[in-house]
């Protein structure tokens, strides 16, 4: 029973990554991945949370 739920949840997995791509998620995860490089972002993010300590 346990090879057979398995064997189902592996097909799902598969049929989800592979056949429901979307070419606009597959440009932006690698860049919403990396923005912790990006000084910009980091200043950013710094100032949304500093100005939300302050108004709080």
């Amino acid at each position: 029973m346990t090879e057979y739920l398995y064997s189902i949840d592996l097909a799902a997995f598969y049929f989800v990554n592979h056949s429901l791509q979307i070419g606009v998620f597959d440009v932006r995860r690698p860049v919403m991945t990396d923005l912790n490089k990006q000084p910009a972002v980091l200043a950013a993010v710094f100032v949304l949370l500093v100005g939300m300590l302050v108004k709080g």
